[in-house]
C-alpha cells in the first residue's frame, strides 16, 4: 500500500535527462497490440468491399486511431509520471481504443457518437497528463501550455462534431484532427526548446511498423486458406508475391534505420526533419493494410482472370504511397544519420511513379502477371540500393586493407614517437656532456 501511494503521488519528471538507453517495456507492447486490433478491424471492413468509398472511410477512421497511438508515445518519450499512473493511463487508453474498435463497423451509420466520444475520452487522458507535467516541471510549462491549448481546441471541435448532424460532423472531425496534428509543430517554435528522446521514439515507431507488417502477413495467409480448393498453385504464387512485398517493405524501412546514428538519443523538436520523419510514418502505416487487402482481393479473383480496374488502381496507388513514405523517411535521415541519404530518397520517388503507373495494366493483364510486375519492380529497387550500399562498404574495407587509412595514421604516430625518442636521446647526450665538464672542473680545482 505504501508503494502504491508513493507511486501514485509521484510527480512527472523529464525523460530527456535519462542517460541510460531506454527500451519499450511490456506495457508499451501491449498498447501496440490493442492499437493493431483496432486497425485489424478497419482492415476487415475494407476487405468486405475494396473500393474508393470504403477506402475513404478507412482513412478517416485510421487518422484518429494513429494519432492516439502517436501522441501517447510522444508523452512517454518526454515525461515519466510514475509506474502506477503510467499503467492506469495506458489501461484507460486501451479501453477507449477497444470501444473505438467495437464501433468501427457501425461508424458512419449509427455509431458515430460512440466512436467520437471514445476518441475524445482517450485523448483527454493524455491532455490531463500534459497539464500535470506542466504544473510539476516549470521548464516544460511553456511547451505543455501550448500543447494543452491546441489539443483542447481540437477536442472541442470534436465535441461540436458530436452535436451536429452528418456530414457536417465529419468535417468537424477533419478540422479537429488538423488542429491536433499541427499543434506539436507550432508548440515547439519560439522560445520553447524541448528535445525529444529520439532513440526511444525510433524504437517505438519501428516496433509498431513491424507489428503492422505482421498483420499484413496474417491477411495474406488467410487469403491462401480461402482459395485452398481452387487453383492452389497459382494462388500460392500470388500470395507468395504478397509476402515477398511485405518483406521488401521491412528491408527498406530497417535499412533506413541502420544509417541513423545510435548515439543520437536527443533531437530537437524544432527541426523540420524530425516532424518529416515522424509524420511520414502515417501514410506508411496506413498503406500497409491497404496493400495486404489488395493482394487478398487479387487472390480472391481467380488467378487466371484479368485483374479488376478498381483493385488494380487501389493496389498500385497504395504501393506508390508506401514508397513515397519510405522516401520521405530517407529524406529526413541526413539530420539524424551518419551519412546523407538524399540520393536514396530520389530512388524511392522514381519507383513510386512506376508503381502508380502499373495501374494502367488494370483490366489488361491477368492477376499473377500484374502482381509479378508490381513486386518485381519493387524488388529491383531494393536490391539495387542494397548493392550500392554494399559496394560502398566494400570499397571502404578495401581502402582500409590497403593501408590508406590506418597505416598512415600508424606511420604518423610512429614518426611522432621516433621524434620524441630522438629528442630524449639528444637531451641525455647534452646532460652527459655537462656532467663530464663539471667533473673536469672539479678535478682541476683539487
Amino acid at each position: 500500500m505504501r508503494r502504491f501511494n508513493r507511486q501514485f503521488s509521484q510527480k512527472p519528471r523529464l525523460r530527456d535527462n535519462d542517460r541510460d538507453d531506454r527500451h519499450s517495456n511490456w506495457l508499451g507492447l501491449l498498447y501496440d497490440l490493442v492499437a493493431i486490433a483496432v486497425i485489424f478491424e478497419l482492415t476487415r471492413q475494407l476487405a468486405i468491399e475494396y473500393d474508393w468509398d470504403e477506402l475513404g472511410r478507412y482513412g478517416l477512421l485510421f487518422l484518429p486511431l494513429w494519432w492516439t497511438w502517436c501522441d501517447y508515445n510522444f508523452y512517454v518519450a518526454r515525461f515519466d509520471c510514475g509506474e502506477i499512473i503510467q499503467r492506469l493511463h495506458a489501461f484507460s487508453a486501451m479501453v477507449g481504443m477497444a470501444i473505438m474498435a467495437f464501433s468501427v463497423p457501425f461508424t458512419f451509420d449509427a455509431a458515430d457518437t460512440i466512436f467520437a466520444t471514445a476518441y475524445v475520452s482517450t485523448r483527454s487522458l493524455t491532455l490531463i497528463q500534459y497539464i500535470r507535467a506542466g504544473q510539476a516541471i516549470p521548464e516544460a510549462s511553456g511547451l505543455t501550455g501550448r500543447l494543452v491549448q491546441g489539443y483542447g481546441i481540437g477536442l472541442g471541435t470534436w465535441l461540436i462534431g458530436i452535436a451536429v448532424p452528418a456530414p457536417s460532423s465529419y468535417i468537424m472531425w477533419g478540422i479537429g484532427l488538423a488542429i491536433e496534428f499541427f499543434t506539436p509543430i507550432s508548440a515547439g517554435k519560439g522560445s520553447v526548446k524541448f528535445p525529444a528522446n529520439f532513440a526511444h521514439l525510433r524504437e517505438r515507431f519501428g516496433i509498431f511498423t513491424i507489428v503492422m507488417m505482421g498483420a499484413a502477413v496474417i491477411t495474406t495467409i488467410q487469403s491462401i486458406s480461402l482459395r485452398r480448393f481452387f487453383s492452389l498453385p497459382e494462388t500460392s504464387i500470388a500470395a507468395g508475391l504478397g509476402l515477398v512485398f511485405v518483406l521488401g517493405i521491412w528491408w527498406d524501412y530497417y535499412e533506413s534505420s541502420r544509417v541513423i546514428d545510435p548515439q543520437k538519443t536527443q533531437v530537437s523538436t524544432q527541426l523540420r526533419e524530425f516532424w518529416l520523419w515522424t509524420y511520414s510514418h502515417l501514410p506508411l502505416h496506413a498503406s500497409i493494410p491497404v496493400i495486404a487487402v489488395g493482394f487478398q482481393e487479387a487472390i480472391r479473383t481467380f488467378p487466371g482472370n484479368i485483374i479488376g480496374f478498381t483493385t488494380g488502381w487501389l493496389l498500385a496507388g497504395a504501393v506508390g504511397v508506401c514508397m513515397i513514405s519510405l522516401g520521405l523517411i530517407w529524406a529526413a535521415s541526413p539530420i539524424l544519420a551518419k551519412r546523407r541519404a538524399i540520393s536514396d530518397a530520389g530512388a524511392y520517388f522514381a519507383s513510386a511513379g512506376v508503381a502508380i503507373g502499373c495501374g494502367l495494366l488494370s483490366e489488361r493483364v491477368i492477376v499473377p502477371l500484374y502482381l509479378f510486375c508490381l513486386t518485381g519492380m519493387f524488388l529491383i529497387r531494393v536490391l539495387t540500393s542494397d548493392r550500392d550500399e554494399y559496394d560502398g562498404e566494400e570499397k571502404r574495407d578495401k581502402k582500409r586493407s590497403d593501408g590508406s587509412y590506418s597505416d598512415k595514421r600508424d606511420e604518423k604516430k610512429d614518426d611522432k614517437r621516433n621524434d620524441k625518442g630522438d629528442d630524449r636521446r639528444d637531451e641525455r647526450r647534452d646532460d652527459r656532456r655537462d656532467d663530464r665538464k663539471d667533473d673536469r672542473r672539479e678535478t682541476r680545482y683539487f
